[in-house]
Order: C-alpha cells, then structure tokens, then sequence
C-alpha cells in the first residue's frame, strides 16, 4: 500500500490553538498536565512521557481541560503509542461531556478561518 499523503483517520484531526490552554489529567494514574497535540470527533492525541506509561487498548478515565477551571470528563481507550505521542479514542459517546466537546472541536473548525 502506498501513501498517498492522505489522512487515514476516520476523522480529520486538528491541531489544538496554542491560545487555548488545553490539556488531560488522568485520576489515578497522573495529575500532571498533558499537553494536547491534536483532537477529532473520535479522539485526540497528546504527548506522554516514559512516566506517562499508556498501553494499548488500555481503557482510562481521563479530564480534558479546556482551560485550568473548565474540564470534562471523557472514557477513552489508548489506540496507539509511539515516540511520545499517543493517541486515543473516546469511548462513551452518549453524555453530555461528550457531546460539549464536539462543540469545542466545531468551534476549533471555525477559529481556524481567523488565523494569522
């Protein structure tokens, strides 16, 4: 198979603005920040470090920030790691958490028009 160059997600995925501050937390298994490299409708990718041990298939409970006072509580299951990056899926796609961050990436879609 060839690479054509195209994306090969289900979804497209967005760089995250560097003027929001978002990021991850996972209770129970680090409080530390992570920071966001990318997001879809399906998932999101961020960049973990060799304490940040994430394992493939492994499902978490994570909070995705929008910014230090705003989070939202999403299930997700890890779908890749690599070189520091991971990525994921979201799992639950039914509440209202889930629902509230397809609006973020929406509005993500529709800031990127007014970049410089």
């Amino acid at each position: 198979m060839t690479n054509t160059g195209k994306e090969r997600r289900k979804a497209e995925r967005k760089q995250v603005l560097d003027s929001f501050q978002v990021f991850l937390t996972f209770p129970g298994k680090s409080q530390r920040r992570i920071v966001l490299k990318d997001l879809n409708a399906l998932g999101f990718g961020f960049l973990s470090e060799g304490a940040d041990y994430f394992e493939e298939a492994e499902k978490l409970d994570c909070f995705f920030h929008i910014n230090p006072g705003l989070k939202l509580p999403l299930q997700i299951q890890i779908a890749h790691t690599q070189d520091g990056f991971t990525g994921c899926e979201i799992t639950e796609k039914t509440n209202v958490a889930y629902k509230t961050y397809l609006k973020f990436a929406a509005l993500l879609d529709d800031l990127s028009a007014f970049l410089d």
